[in-house]
C-alpha cells in the first residue's frame, strides 16, 4: 500500500476530468455533487471538492486514476466545518454554494449598474445610460424571479424522484438516512478495479480515525460505519468490485448502500440522541432577505417616477413599499396605493408566487422534522442490525506454511489483496476481512505447550484482547488410521476434525506387582463445540477436496517421529484418528473464557518417517475447508457461548 499523499489542485482537475470520462462518471458525480432544487448543482465543481477533501484528509488518494472521497455524517456537518481538520475557506464555499449561485449573478448585475451611474455622463448619452442601467437592473430582477418561479416545479420533481421507486432498485430516501448518521464514500474511481480493495480498506480506517479525532464524540452514532454507495463508483467493473470487497469486509446492505465497520469493539448507538437535520432557518432567512430588500428598489423606482415629490398614493417610501409587497404576497391589495412604474407593477404580479413558495418551505421543513422524529429508531436500524449480526473468528496456526495457506484461502474468498497487521501486546494479528458477517483474525503461536510463546499463553492473551466468538486451530497433523500402515481409511492430505481432545501428557506412572512400568491416563477429554462441529459436518456436503475424518485427536507436547511411540499411543487411545501438539493448550485457554473451539487440520505425515513433502498441500486443504465452513449461508456462524 502506498503512503498517503496530498494531491495538488492541478492533479485534482486531472482527476475530475478522468471521472467525467469514465463509463458511469457523470452518474457518479450526481452522488457527490447532486442537483439542487434551483437551476444549478448543490455543490462547487468536482475539482474544488476533490481539493477540499484532500486538504481535510477525506481524499483517499493513490493516483489520478485511483482515488475515493469520504464525507462525515450530514447531521454532523456543522461540527465538522468547525473542527480542526476543516478547510475554513473552501468549506464555507461548499456550504454556501447554493445561495451564492442564487444571489451572486443578479448581485453582480446590480453592482455593475451602480458602478455605471457615476460615469453615465462620460460613457453614454443620458438616455442610453439610463437604458443600460435599467437593463442591468431588469436582468437582475428577471434572474431572481425566474429562479424563484422555477424552484417549485424543480422541487416537486426532486421530491418525487427522491421519495418514490426509481430504476435499479435505488431508494434515495434510505440512502439519505444512512448518510445522515454515518460516514459515506461519495465517489470511488479506479481505472484498475483491482485497486478498489486498497481504496476501501484505507477509506474505512480513515473514516474511523477522523470520527475519533476531528469530530466531538456523539453517542448517537456508536461505532463509526462507512456507507459505501454503489452508484458512486465510476464504472460497472469498479462498482462490482466495490460490492465484492465490501461484502468481504462484512458489510450489510440495503438500497444500494453497503455499511462497513472498522476494527475494534462495537459501540451501540443511542437512538435517543439522534438530532434530526434541518435548515428551515436558512431558507427562511433567504426568503426574508428577498422580501426585505425588494422594497428598497420599489420605493426608489416610484419616487423617480413621481413628479410632485409627495406621492401619497404610491409605495414611495420603504415602509409603504414593504406594506404593499406583503399585501401582494398574501393576495391582499392596499386600496390607497397604486404604483405607476411598470417594473414595480410586474413585481406586484409576480409577488403572489412568494407566498406558496414560503408556505412550501415551512410545511416541507416541519414535515421533514417530524418525519425524522417518527423514524429515529429506523434511522439506525442498519447500525443495530450490522452490529448484532457480526461475530469474530480467531484462526490459530503454528508455522509459516500454515499461516500463508490461511491468508491465501481467506483473501481469495474476500477479494482483499493484502491482510492488515495489528500488534496486540506481544502478538501479531492479521485482519483478513470478513466472510458474510464474520470477521476473521489470524495469529501464529509457537509449537507445543511449555515455552513462553506456546499455545496456552498465546491463546489466553488473544482471547482476552480480541474476545472472539469462536477459535479454530488449523494447519497440519499426523494421522493414526493410515490405509497403508494401519488398515484404515486415511491418506496423506486428508483432513481431520477433532470431535474430542485427548490430552496425553497428563498421566500417572506406577509400577505393577511384577515391577513393570504402568501408565494411567489422567488427561481431560473435552468435547469440541457442538455448534461448530455440526456446521463442519454440514460443510462436507458437496466438498470437492480431500476426505474429511471426524474423531478424537491426541494432543501432547512431543514432536512424534517414532514408530514404537506411535504404536503405544494407538494402543492407549484406540479410537483416536490423529495427533498434534497444540490443541490441549487451546482448550485450556478457551475453557476459561467459555469460547467455542475446534480443530481442523490436514494430515501431512503418520508420526514416523516424517518429511515436509505434504505439509503445504495438507495446510492448504485445511484452510480451504475452514473457508468453506465460514461461507455457509453467508451468515453469522457462531453466537457467544452462555
Amino acid at each position: 500500500m502506498s503512503a498517503p499523499t496530498t494531491p495538488t489542485f492541478a492533479e485534482c482537475r486531472t482527476a475530475a476530468r478522468a471521472v467525467r470520462r469514465a463509463e458511469r462518471g457523470r452518474a457518479a458525480i450526481g452522488v457527490i455533487r447532486p442537483r439542487d432544487v434551483w437551476l444549478f448543482r448543490a455543490r462547487p465543481p468536482l475539482a474544488v471538492l476533490l481539493y477540499l477533501a484532500a486538504s481535510e484528509g477525506r481524499l483517499i488518494w493513490e493516483s489520478t486514476e485511483a482515488f475515493a472521497v469520504i464525507e462525515p455524517p450530514l447531521t454532523q456537518s456543522r461540527e465538522w466545518t468547525a473542527g480542526p481538520r476543516a478547510n475554513r475557506f473552501l468549506g464555507r464555499l461548499d456550504r454556501w454554494w447554493p445561495p451564492l449561485c442564487f444571489l451572486v449573478p443578479p448581485g453582480l448585475a446590480l453592482i455593475l449598474a451602480l458602478a455605471l451611474i457615476p460615469i453615465l455622463p462620460y460613457a453614454f448619452a443620458r438616455p442610453w445610460g439610463i437604458v443600460v442601467v435599467s437593463c442591468l437592473v431588469l436582468f437582475a430582477a428577471v434572474l431572481l424571479v425566474s429562479q424563484l418561479a422555477a424552484w417549485m416545479p424543480i422541487a416537486v420533481v426532486s421530491f418525487l424522484r427522491r421519495y418514490s421507486a426509481i430504476p435499479e432498485g435505488l431508494d434515495l430516501q434510505a440512502e439519505e438516512r444512512r448518510r445522515n448518521n454515518h460516514w459515506s464514500m461519495t465517489l470511488c474511481h479506479a481505472a484498475d478495479p483491482g485497486q478498489v480493495g486498497v481504496l476501501l480498506r484505507r477509506a474505512v480506517e480513515q473514516s474511523v480515525t477522523l470520527a475519533s479525532t476531528a469530530l466531538p464524540p456523539d453517542p448517537a452514532f456508536g461505532t463509526p460505519l462507512l456507507v459505501c454507495i454503489a452508484r458512486a463508483a465510476t464504472s460497472v467493473d469498479t462498482r462490482e468490485r466495490l460490492i465484492t470487497v465490501a461484502e468481504g469486509l462484512g458489510a450489510t446492505s440495503e438500497a444500494g448502500c453497503y455499511l462497513v465497520s472498522g476494527s475494534g469493539p462495537v459501540v451501540e448507538p443511542n437512538v435517543e440522541a439522534i438530532r434530526p437535520p434541518g435548515n428551515l432557518w436558512q431558507l427562511l432567512l433567504l426568503m426574508a432577505c428577498i422580501v426585505l430588500t425588494q422594497p428598497i428598489y420599489i420605493a426608489s423606482a416610484e419616487r423617480e417616477d413621481c413628479s410632485s415629490g409627495d406621492c401619497p398614493d404610491r409605495p414611495a417610501t420603504y415602509l409603504r413599499a414593504l406594506q404593499w409587497l406583503l399585501g401582494k404576497i398574501v393576495f391582499w391589495t392596499e386600496p390607497t396605493m397604486h404604483p405607476v412604474n411598470w417594473e414595480v407593477q410586474w413585481t406586484g404580479i409576480l409577488a403572489p408566487l412568494y407566498g406558496p413558495a414560503l408556505l412550501t418551505v415551512i410545511v416541507g421543513s416541519v414535515w421533514r422534522h417530524h418525519r425524522y422524529q417518527r423514524e429515529r429508531e429506523k434511522m439506525l436500524y442498519q447500525r443495530v442490525q450490522h452490529s448484532g449480526r457480526r461475530s469474530r473468528v480467531l484462526l490459530l496456526v503454528v508455522n509459516e506454511i500454515e499461516r500463508d495457506a490461511v491468508i491465501a484461502s481467506v483473501t481469495a474468498a474476500t477479494g482483499i489483496p493484502e491482510p492488515q497487521l495489528d500488534l496486540l501486546d506481544m502478538h501479531a494479528v492479521f485482519r483478513l476481512g470478513s466472510i458474510g458477517a464474520t470477521e476473521i483474525r489470524l495469529a501464529q503461536s509457537e509449537q507445543g505447550a511449555v515455552n513462553p510463546g506456546s499455545m496456552p499463553l498465546t491463546a489466553k492473551s488473544l482471547l482476552d484482547d480480541l474476545a472472539p466468538d469462536m477459535v479454530v486451530l488449523t494447519g497440519v497433523c499426523y494421522g493414526l488410521r493410515s490405509r497403508r500402515y494401519d488398515g484404515g481409511e486415511q491418506e496423506l492430505g486428508d483432513l481431520v476434525v477433532a470431535t474430542q481432545l485427548r490430552a496425553a501428557d497428563h498421566v500417572k506412572v506406577t509400577t505393577t506387582g511384577d515391577g513393570e512400568r504402568h501408565e494411567i491416563d489422567r488427561g481431560v477429554r473435552p468435547e469440541s463445540s457442538v455448534r461448530l462441529l455440526n456446521r463442519l459436518r454440514a460443510a462436507t456436503y458437496g466438498w470437492p477436496g480431500p476426505r474429511v475424518h471426524f474423531g478424537p485427536v491426541i494432543s501432547l507436547s512431543t514432536l512424534l517421529n517414532n514408530e514404537q511411540e506411535r504404536e503405544r499411543l494407538r494402543r492407549a487411545h484406540e479410537d483416536a484418528i490423529g495427533g498434534e501438539m497444540e490443541l490441549a493448550g487451546l482448550y485450556a485457554a478457551a475453557a476459561r473464557t467459555k469460547s467455542d473451539w475446534i480443530m481442523v487440520k490436514g494430515i501431512s505425515d503418520w508420526g514416523m518417517g516424517k518429511t515436509d513433502d505434504c505439509q503445504q498441500a495438507a495446510a492448504q486443504a485445511a484452510a480451504r475447508f475452514v473457508v468453506r465452513f465460514l461461507q455457509q449461508g453467508r451468515e453469522d456462524v457462531s453466537t457467544p457461548a452462555e
